[in-house]
């Protein structure tokens, strides 16, 4: 008995393995290979960037999301609270400038708001500030290079860490239990 008793904890732990590896590889998979449809934007850097002490001329406002956007409408509105006159000049999807007709010269706080709708049609409204002095350094224009090329989030990417772990800690925890049932049944005598 104490034979078909260990094959069967076996068999019963191999079971287990194996199904918490194959859960395992489809979550890694739906999170890796995600549509941009299934995505969420966020910021992911901006020119003059939120918080940022910028100065120098400053006529554009750089925008870059990490998934594909669209429908932006971007506002800049001075320390007097008076909307700054621009207009959007590019819109890649990712890369978002906002050309200001007359460059800053209002000393003091600016709010950069945005709306827009992401990849998977969620309507997403934000807005940052930066402060701006003209003797400051003047930011630089964010490339196109700054975009990201997979169209993958950075949380997409931690999630995919994190659940890789949450397996092998499965993986780890089924096999110690499968161990102490092994031991457990050793020290059952035979009937």
């Amino acid at each position: 008995m104490k034979g078909r008793q260990a094959a069967e904890i076996a068999e019963l732990g191999r079971r287990a393995v194996l199904g918490c590896f194959l859960a395992g590889l489809l979550s890694l998979a739906s999170v890796l290979w995600s549509t941009p449809a299934s995505a969420h934007t966020d910021l992911l850097q901006a020119s003059p960037g939120p918080g940022q002490q910028a100065g120098g001329t400053i006529d554009f406002i750089d925008l870059v999301f990490v998934e594909p956007v669209s429908e932006v409408v971007l506002t800049v509105v001075d320390p007097n609270g008076d909307e700054v006159a621009g207009a959007m000049v590019v819109s890649d999807g990712h890369l978002i400038r906002y050309k200001i007709e007359e460059p800053l010269t209002t000393t003091g706080r600016y709010i950069v708001g945005y709306t827009m709708t992401s990849a998977d049609g969620d309507f997403t409204e934000a807005d940052f500030h930066f402060a701006y002095h003209p003797d400051l350094t003047q930011p630089q224009r964010l490339s196109p290079d700054t975009v990201p090329s997979q169209g993958r989030s950075l949380v997409a990417w931690v999630a995919s860490i994190g659940l890789a772990v949450s397996l092998l800690g499965g993986v780890v925890l089924v096999m110690a239990r499968l161990e102490r049932s092994r031991a457990a049944s050793a020290q059952v005598p035979d009937s």
